[in-house]
């Protein structure tokens, strides 16, 4: 890394100007999406189902 020690006060913005990178949210945002995809696609669970279109009906909630 840079060495920086975790105990230094240092500002995102500084640590990100040393290493020469640039924020960037739109990107973050579209590969935590797309992680969270993965994970949702590798299991068996509801998710899954409503988004391959297996489950097409409303699912009431009834009562406590």
């Amino acid at each position: 890394m840079e060495k920086i020690s975790w105990t230094d006060h240092v500002r995102n913005e500084e640590v990100f100007y040393i290493v020469r990178e640039e924020r960037n949210a739109p990107r973050t945002v579209t590969r935590r999406k797309a992680n969270w995809i993965g994970h949702v696609l590798r299991r068996n669970g509801l998710i899954r189902r409503v988004m391959e279109g297996e489950i097409v009906e409303r699912i009431y909630v009834t009562g406590r």
